[in-house]
């Protein structure tokens, strides 16, 4: 793997098809996330074993974005606190 390395875009879209994942799921992000990280451990394999791991990788991006709290509520996570909620005002009985 070297910095420089991009995906043969036909065995890529053959990956992906057969994962069940479209090449618009391959963006420039997704795909230097994977290089940066398999750069630096320095492993030398074939393209079809980088495309298979550059395809799990996508995979688990997708699958854990759709685990997470913000990907459910649609970007934003917000919490049930109200600073504007006075209702306990009053509240306890001694007042």
């Amino acid at each position: 793997m070297s910095l420089d390395w991009e995906p043969n875009p036909e065995l890529l879209k053959a990956y992906a098809r057969r994962a069940g994942l479209t090449l618009d799921q391959f963006n420039a992000v997704a795909i230097s996330g994977f290089v940066l990280h398999h750069d630096a451990k320095g492993l030398a394999q074939t393209e079809k074993q980088w495309l298979a791991a550059l395809v799990s990788w996508v995979k688990s991006d997708l699958a854990r974005a759709a685990r997470s709290p913000v990907a459910r509520t649609g970007g934003s996570q917000r919490s049930s606190f109200d600073d504007d909620d006075t209702s306990w005002i009053g509240e306890g009985g001694g007042q």
